[in-house]
């Protein structure tokens, strides 16, 4: 009988550890590699670079020309971050749609200063 006090004794303290371990790795607010100024400036460029692919191909006689993928590796590298950090940070920035759209507008504004020569 006392083995079987022990044994549910044993069983209670692991059911309670993996119900704290769990409560508690819930709440961990995980945080990108890539903070959110510089994953900003990495959108802009790879912005630019499409609209810079698309205004080339539309005044291109030629069917072969750069898209933007061909400037993506470039960019990172510009930017001193591996294509599987920035795709790990896309995913978090895209699981946060409020901070994205903020982002975005920060990004629009940049584009938009750059454009008329202010930035």
């Amino acid at each position: 009988m006392g083995t079987n006090k022990f044994m549910d004794f044993r069983g209670a303290m692991i059911l309670f550890c993996l119900i704290f371990l769990l409560s508690c790795s819930s709440r961990v607010e995980e945080s990108p590699d890539i903070d959110r100024e510089t994953m900003v400036k990495i959108l802009a460029d790879i912005h630019i670079s499409e609209g810079a692919a698309q205004q080339k191909s539309l005044s291109s006689d030629t069917i072969l020309f750069d898209d933007s993928s061909t400037y993506f590796p470039h960019i990172l590298k510009t930017h001193n971050i591996d294509e599987a950090t920035f795709k790990k940070s896309m995913d978090y920035y895209i699981s946060k749609p409020q901070m994205l759209d903020k982002m975005y507008a920060d990004i629009i504004e940049m584009l938009t200063k750059m454009e008329s020569g202010v930035y």
